[in-house]
């Protein structure tokens, strides 16, 4: 059997997979989402000392970054958060990056 020939099977397992998550919303055990960290805008908009920084509310829209198992993110998302002011995600979320563990770490300096 080829690739093609697994497709099938694989768009089922994926139909099966999002309605779990989709089911998983109508319960009562919510997973939450936690800030761990902002992700500010660059030096060329907020200036060399941050200037603007100062000014930055965190009311309106953030672009998040969200660690953990992609689906159990994916069901956090189109739930919504009450507690973080987070609505629905449903329909708005334009993509869903999952990034691959290659065993190698990048340290920051």
């Amino acid at each position: 059997m080829g690739l093609i020939d697994d497709l099938p099977k694989v768009v089922a397992q994926g139909k099966r997979e999002a309605q779990k998550i989709l089911d998983g919303l109508s319960s009562g055990g919510r997973i939450a989402l936690q800030t761990n960290e902002l992700v500010l805008p660059t030096k060329a908009k907020a200036g060399y000392f941050g200037q603007s920084m100062r000014e930055m509310s965190t009311d309106g829209w953030l672009n998040r970054m969200v660690y953990g198992d992609n689906l159990l993110a994916m069901q956090a998302l189109l739930a919504g958060d009450a507690a973080t002011g987070l609505g629905s995600m449903r329909s708005r979320i334009d993509l869903i990056l999952e990034t691959q563990d290659i065993g190698m770490s990048f340290p920051s300096q």
